[in-house]
């Protein structure tokens, strides 16, 4: 028969190599032989927590306690298994009487700090954490988790410093280099952090999180092919992580290329179905492209994540709260995307595959009008609010929101050029008048384009504009009134644009006899002819003035010049413009 001491090896063994069938046998028959050994209780509580018997585990432990009540180690395993059964209080108080009996033990400090961390005191946490590096400066999982909280209680900056530490004094801890580059990216420290990802890859070139870091790191530089060559890696590495997948979408946004995040997107939703912003940047991707019905699919994947937030938002802004907003813009949108929210929880839709997302917008049942409608006059809404306060570009971006969803909605056109003008875009602002004088003939984008065309000195094509509006009932006080609005509100910026004096009070019914009254010469006069219908901007010939390319003002320079306003999404609340959008998501 073997002795207790090697039956005690042969479990511990065992143990080690995961045949815990068999080590808790030998623990059965060591307890037979000598019922008071505490170690074959101890190792019996560590078999029945490991397969989650918390209760028999701290019965085990109770024994080993009774048994030994003068070792540290009796109170650890007892403090252990009340931490993992959620007894905060029980733990600490077992902690703290295993660190009377050894207070130089510095796990049971670490593993105290753990426990005060659990239970909400990050300060108590900390201080552990401070105690345990103190006297074990190689004990790594201290520096992480005490640069973890201190990142909690928005210390970066100190909780890089101590990650510093921990990476001399841990050299081959490879989470503590992940962790450092990682803080130093949220520092805007790239080439530090590069560094430190290499290093990490160095003692160990099979971690995919920190390929995936590393890529994040690189897309900030903006180096997007060492990038998207980094993420692959970490996919490669291991197929179903899930960030990798999204990170790689949200570079693809950035190159304009949506059909293949959408693909990207959808992958990460596949492994992580509960993720709100995948579902999120997929819908985004969706929007641009023109997939409406994928994209509110989506979005409604999104809300029903979190359907109590989404509820409580819907009863703030209640349809009755309407009755009281009157001109507030915000109060509008949150309004409006009240509406929206219920209206797309009321819609079945189902999420299409990526092949079907990328060919037609057919794979999702049909969206009701009212969904569109209330999510346009958000975009709309949180768009003036912006203009009200000067932040043009962000109101920008909600207006070309706005036009994807209802591209014929001329208002929006207008308000999208009133943004462009303010910052003293005037080509912009012209381009999009001119598209929405494509889609109908509207006085008000007649009265802009004239009045935007004056700033620019162009005064023979902004005649043809003002004299259109007149043929077709604008009143002259009207135009007066509207174009000495644009020049005087202060609010266009023109820049090295000349300023061109100014015409004499009153406006002519012919564009001709303003000329001649003012002794100006008129061998570059276009007669236009008077019609009674509305006639689109095309047919004025704008684009051939005085012979030459109109500029921005050109037929085929303004289409491609409008598809240049494009904006990316990076999800997170960010946006930048496509030519400026390097931000990608890393991951711990």
């Amino acid at each position: 028969m073997s002795s207790v001491e090697e039956l005690l090896k042969l479990a511990q063994d065992n143990l080690s190599q995961g045949n815990q069938d068999r080590a808790f046998a030998i623990c059965r028959e060591i307890i037979s032989q000598q019922p008071n050994c505490a170690i074959a209780y101890q190792l019996l509580g560590n078999i029945q927590e490991d397969n989650g018997q918390f209760i028999a585990a701290m019965g085990a432990y109770t024994k080993a306690f009774e048994l030994a009540p003068n070792q540290p180690i009796s109170y650890a395993y007892l403090a252990q298994v009340y931490r993992n059964m959620g007894w905060f209080d029980e733990a600490i108080s077992f902690y703290q009487q295993a660190i009377d009996l050894s207070p130089n033990w510095a796990d049971l400090h670490y593993h105290l700090g753990m426990t005060w961390h659990w239970q909400g005191n990050i300060e108590g946490a900390i201080g552990c954490y401070q105690k345990a590096i103190a006297l074990n400066p190689k004990l790594g999982e201290a520096y992480l988790d005490m640069a973890l909280r201190l990142n909690e209680r928005g210390d970066i900056n100190t909780a890089i410093k101590v990650l510093q530490e921990g990476r001399i004094n841990c050299p081959n801890f490879k989470e503590i280099f992940n962790t450092l580059g990682y803080l130093q990216l949220q520092q805007n420290q790239i080439d530090e952090a590069i560094a430190i990802f290499q290093e990490a890859l160095s003692i160990d070139p099979t971690e995919p999180l920190v390929y995936n870091n590393l890529g994040w790191a690189f897309a900030r530089q903006g180096k997007l092919s060492e990038a998207i060559a980094a993420y692959h890696k970490a996919i490669s590495l291991k197929p179903d992580l899930a960030i990798a997948y999204s990170n790689l979408g949200k570079l693809w946004q950035h190159k304009n290329n949506h059909r293949q995040a959408i693909t990207y997107f959808q992958k990460a939703i596949a492994i992580e179905p509960d993720n709100i912003m995948f579902y999120s940047d997929c819908g985004n991707s969706c929007l641009i492209i023109g997939c409406l019905s994928q994209a509110m699919a989506c979005f409604q994947k999104a809300i029903a994540i979190d359907p109590k937030f989404v509820q409580g938002y819907i009863q703030r802004f209640n349809r009755d709260v309407i009755l009281e907003t009157g001109s507030d813009e915000l109060l509008q949108a949150q309004i409006a995307c009240a509406q929206f929210l219920e209206a797309l929880q009321k819609s079945d839709l189902e999420l299409g595959n990526s092949e079907n997302s990328q060919e037609s917008d057919h794979s999702v049942t049909e969206v009701p009008d009212a969904v569109y409608n209330y999510l346009e006059a958000t975009y709309s809404h949180l768009g003036n609010t912006l203009n009200q306060y000067g932040e043009w570009d962000a109101a920008i971006r909600y207006y070309q929101r706005a036009l994807r969803i209802k591209p014929q909605k001329i208002q929006t056109y207008l308000d999208l050029a009133s943004c462009l003008a303010k910052q003293g875009r005037l080509q912009g602002a012209i381009t999009v008048c001119h598209t929405a004088g494509v889609i109908e003939y509207s006085p008000e984008v007649y009265w802009l384009l004239g009045s935007l065309l004056e700033l620019q000195g162009r005064w023979e094509v902004a005649i043809a504009y003002y004299s259109k509006v007149l043929q077709n009932g604008g009143t002259a006080e009207k135009l007066t009134t509207v174009s000495q609005e644009w020049r005087d509100s202060g609010t266009i910026s023109t820049g090295e644009i000349p300023r061109p004096q100014q015409p004499p009070q009153g406006v002519y019914q012919k564009t001709q006899a303003w000329l001649q009254a003012n002794n100006i010469d008129t061998s570059h006069y276009i007669p236009i002819p008077t019609v009674g219908q509305q006639l689109p901007p095309t047919e004025l010939d704008l684009d051939n003035v005085g012979g030459e390319c109109g500029g921005l003002d050109c037929s085929p320079c303004r289409e491609r010049i409008f598809a240049g306003f494009e904006v990316s999404n990076l999800g997170y609340g960010i946006e930048r413009r496509v030519a400026d959008a390097q931000d990608c998501r890393g991951s711990l």
